[in-house]
């Protein structure tokens, strides 16, 4: 048995479940008395954890190495990894996981698109388990040269997801949308006041782009769809994390991928066009699929996205040097939308 834990998540004060989640002991009594969707009881081993991810007081993600005995013999090696999130017990996300898979997104359809498998759920840790896929997340792919058919198909995934009918009682319209950018960008004035007048442009810049949005009738959404959030393995994306999975406007789910784009190259490479030709294929299919509206809505939720990364650059370890960059890129690309 192996326990790595590099982010100490026991003493979290707030998710207080993780002090269990991460004892050897404890979580193999949870297994003995079995897991519905996992194992029965007693049938499951457990030989490792992994905690791969913890924003303190919020969220956590385990990864849980377990060996199953299946009723005919045979032994079964899967990883499981569970998921933590504040004021959230997991079964939400469990059967909003299911209900994906249940809409064509276990595997079996011809397209490729899935989302991993739902595992069950650990009531006593407050978290919920999927198995853990194969594959790279789609953002490693993109620098890579003729990653214009990716894009196509990371779009392809989005336009399943908003046509897969899964019901949620959430919304999420322009509106949010807004408050979330005002905030945040605000967030960038008080920390650094030198960017005051350049961030106010931007918001006045974007508060016209969306203004003239057009009236949509909602559908499901992602609403963190980008391309770290899918997992290619060979010919397969696997979609991951549906934890603000909302009703909304469509657009927003590539416009949210192709701004993160944008600022991939930035970041990356120094020129935030540098991957203009995966940008143009998306949303030229963006228009075959939902026709020119859509592809205008998509490019106005693409600036506002990148708008985002304005603070998400303030915010993070090692990016504070890209906000100015970001928002040159940012101005730039209003100006070409207005």
């Amino acid at each position: 048995m192996t326990v790595e834990d590099p982010f100490g998540v026991a003493a979290d004060p707030v998710l207080t479940t993780l002090a269990r989640s991460v004892d050897p002991a404890a979580v193999q009594a949870l297994l003995d008395a079995g897991v519905e969707g996992l194992a029965a009881p007693g049938a499951a081993e457990l030989t490792a954890i992994r905690v791969i991810r913890h924003k303190p007081q919020r969220r956590c993600l385990v990864e849980y190495d377990v060996t199953i005995a299946e009723p005919d013999g045979a032994r079964t090696r899967l990883t499981a990894i569970g998921k933590v999130r504040r004021n959230r017990p997991g079964r939400h996300q469990l059967r909003l996981q299911q209900a994906f898979r249940a809409a064509g997104f276990d595997g079996r359809a011809g397209d490729g698109i899935a989302v991993p498998q739902p595992l069950g759920e650990i009531p006593e840790l407050s978290m919920w388990l999927q198995r853990r896929v194969e594959g790279v997340p789609a953002t490693d792919l993109l620098l890579e040269p003729g990653a214009e058919p990716l894009a196509v198909r990371l779009v392809d995934a989005a336009h399943k997801i908003h046509s897969a009918g899964v019901p949620t009682h959430k919304t999420h319209d322009i509106a949010d949308e807004m408050r979330i950018l005002r905030d945040c960008l605000l967030a960038v004035t008080v920390a650094d006041p030198g960017h005051a007048e350049e961030v106010e442009a931007i918001l006045t810049g974007c508060s016209r782009l969306a203004g003239r949005l057009p009236v949509t009738p909602p559908t499901g959404i992602h609403r963190d769809y980008y391309s770290d959030q899918v997992l290619v393995d060979g010919e397969r994306l696997n979609v991951v994390d549906f934890d603000l999975y909302t009703r909304g406007d469509a657009a927003l789910d590539v416009g949210n991928l192709l701004g993160h784009v944008t600022e991939h190259a930035l970041r990356h490479t120094g020129d935030a066009d540098a991957l203009a030709g995966v940008e143009a294929a998306a949303l030229e299919h963006v228009g075959r699929l939902a026709g020119p509206g859509e592809r205008t809505a998509t490019q106005t939720y693409a600036v506002l996205s990148l708008a985002r990364h304005v603070f998400l650059a303030s915010e993070r370890p090692g990016r504070d040097h890209l906000v100015a960059a970001v928002i040159d890129a940012t101005r730039t690309r209003l100006a070409r939308a207005v």
